[in-house]
Formats: C-alpha cells, sequence, structure tokens
C-alpha cells in the first residue's frame, strides 16, 4: 500500500473515530455536520469493536507517562485576545 492512501485511510480513520466519539456523547447535529462536510458517514463506516477514540487517548497517556514519567500536556490556555471567532471575522464595520 503506497504512503499517500495510507494517509488518506489514516484521515477517513480519523473522522470515524471522531464522528462515534460524539455520538456517544450525544451530538448528532455535529456528527451530521462531519458527515455532510467529509463525505463519510457511520452509515457505511464504523469503528472495530474494541477500539474507540477515549480508549486511543488513554493508552496515548499511559504510554507518555510511562515514557517521560508525566501526563502530556495536549491543550493549552490561549489569550483571549487571539482567538478569532467565525462571527466576528465577517462582520464588518
Amino acid at each position: 500500500m503506497s504512503e499517500e492512501k495510507r494517509n488518506i485511510d489514516r484521515k477517513r480513520n480519523l473522522i470515524i473515530l471522531i464522528e462515534k466519539y460524539l455520538l456517544t456523547l450525544g451530538c448528532l447535529d455535529s456528527v451530521t455536520k462531519i458527515e455532510a462536510e467529509t463525505q463519510i458517514s457511520l452509515e457505511k463506516w464504523d469503528t472495530a469493536d474494541n477500539i474507540d477514540l477515549f480508549m486511543i487517548f488513554l493508552d496515548y497517556e499511559q504510554y507518555y507517562e510511562a515514557r517521560f514519567g508525566k501526563i502530556p500536556k495536549v491543550v493549552k490556555k490561549v489569550d483571549d485576545k487571539s482567538i478569532i471567532y467565525p462571527m466576528e471575522a465577517h462582520t464588518t464595520n
């Protein structure tokens, strides 16, 4: 399998994992929007029985902590001044 094909498959798989996770949270509108934008539907694809995004995240945290002795920093706070909200980006004065 070519590297390009593997990357396409990885991106599709990640979208499927995200859609499935959002579905477990009850975010049906978000899943519907992502399916429409990506043309990747949970009616056509599903995660394997033994995998979900939350479990992958937990495994990563455990791996990182075992390897580096600390919990990984995955998100960070941003300066409010640097945030551009979608509606603000489209308004004109």
